[in-house]
This record gives structure tokens, C-alpha cells and sequence, in this order.
């Protein structure tokens, strides 16, 4: 084989190679659309802003609450002890 045929075989190979690539790509874009769109309908939210504001704020709540729990814990732990014969 000449070496322009093998450049001819090997840039066609190049062009099926990224554009298998770029279908793939697409088909992620699309993927993570339709998951997005699932989120904004469980949401009631279609602001992305919005959305990850609120997510943030009850994150927060969650981890104060979290950290309230696990200090009653303690404490329980600490009574049950004191009290143990």
C-alpha cells in the first residue's frame, strides 16, 4: 500500500473513530437533559438558581439537625453510663 492510501485509511479511520465519539457525547447531553427535566418536575422548579439555592438551604438544615441529633446521642450515651452501676 502507498503511503497516501494508508493516510486515506487512517484519517477514515480517524473520522469513524470521532464521530462514534460525538454520537456517544450526545447521547450523555441527552441523558443528562432528560435527568435534569426529571429533577425540575419532582422539583416544582424550573430556575436552576433557584433549585440548587433551596437545595443548599435544606442541606443545611439537614446537617444542623444531624449534628443536634447526634449531640443528644452523646448525651444519652453519657447519662446511661453515669447511671450504670
Amino acid at each position: 500500500m502507498m503511503n497516501s492510501e494508508k493516510a486515506k485509511t487512517r484519517t477514515a479511520w480517524q473520522v469513524a473513530l470521532d464521530t462514534a465519539q460525538l454520537r456517544l457525547q450526545e447521547e450523555r447531553v441527552d441523558e443528562y437533559r432528560g435527568n435534569l427535566e426529571r429533577i425540575f418536575e419532582a422539583a416544582g422548579e424550573r430556575n436552576i438558581d433557584s433549585l440548587v439555592a433551596r437545595y443548599a438551604r435544606r442541606e443545611g438544615t439537614n446537617f444542623r439537625a444531624f449534628c443536634a441529633l447526634n449531640q443528644l446521642c452523646g448525651d444519652v450515651e453519657e447519662l446511661l453510663h453515669v447511671r450504670a452501676p
